[in-house]
This record gives structure tokens, C-alpha cells and sequence, in this order.
């Protein structure tokens, strides 16, 4: 078993805990959940002293519905925030994309199935699979950030 040691508390254990410097290199894969080091803040990795917290659990499912915030930290570890607003500033007529942007904009949730995602699946070529990743981890940073 190993754990992310922070300054703030540790992380895990985890079974199994992967850095892909290529592919991925913000973040760390921890028993299939991705923990970006822009959460995680400084860190090293060691094998469990015992006084870990227990790991962060894995949502069976995408959520389908996260805080604006968290959407918003998710889209930026991706890389994909100003894609999304661009997106959303493209929309017309004006009508529509006044209604685009307040969803956007001012409520404190954002849903699977809102007519924002709509519009961003448009114009960013997301899987299903994809977009319910970045679901899950906008849901593990509410629950990382509940911890504190």
C-alpha cells in the first residue's frame, strides 16, 4: 500500500498508484482515479506508514450534477475551460446564448444533461466516456475540498 504525502495530510493508501509523464503528466492515476497535482499541491509518494486517512472513495457512476466550481477547476486540469467558454461565446442567436450563459454562469450547479454540456459536446469532441471522467473529477475535488 502506498500514500501522497501533502504538508496538509496524507492521501490513501492505495493499492496502486500511477504516473504517466507522457501521457499525463499533471497528474497521478490512484487505483483508477486521477488526483492532478494542481489539488494535490507539493507531494511525494511512500509506502503506508499507518497513518493514512482512509483513500477518497470512487463514485460508482458519474455524478450528474457538481458544483459550478468544481465543473469549472475539472475543465481547467483538463485543459479544456477556455474551450468551453469559447464554445458557450460562439452560441447563437443572442437570445440562446444569453439563456447559454447564465446557466453558465450563475447557478451553483452544473448537470449532465444541461443544455451547457449540449453546447459544449458541439464544439469539443468528448466522449460519453470522457465527459463523465471529467464528472468524477469534479465530484473527488468537493469531496477532497469537504476534508478540509
Amino acid at each position: 500500500m502506498s500514500v501522497i504525502i501533502r504538508a496538509s495530510g496524507n492521501i490513501g493508501p492505495f493499492k496502486n498508484i500511477e504516473a504517466f509523464p507522457d501521457t499525463l503528466p499533471d497528474r497521478l492515476r490512484c487505483d483508477g482515479v486521477d488526483y492532478p497535482f494542481s489539488v494535490l499541491g507539493p507531494h511525494s509518494v511512500s509506502q503506508d506508514d499507518g497513518l493514512a486517512p482512509a483513500p477518497l472513495p470512487k463514485p460508482a457512476a458519474a455524478p450528474q450534477e457538481v458544483p459550478q466550481w468544481a465543473a469549472e477547476i475539472a475543465l481547467v486540469d483538463a485543459n479544456l475551460l477556455d474551450e468551453v467558454e469559447a464554445a458557450i461565446a460562439a452560441v447563437t442567436p443572442p437570445g440562446q446564448k444569453k439563456k447559454i450563459e447564465i446557466l453558465w454562469n450563475k447557478r451553483p450547479t452544473i448537470q449532465r444533461d444541461s443544455p451547457v454540456i449540449a453546447v459544449m459536446k458541439t464544439v469539443i469532441p468528448l466522449t460519453d466516456a470522457e465527459l463523465d471522467q471529467l464528472f468524477i473529477d469534479a465530484q473527488a475535488l468537493v469531496t477532497l475540498y469537504a476534508s478540509k
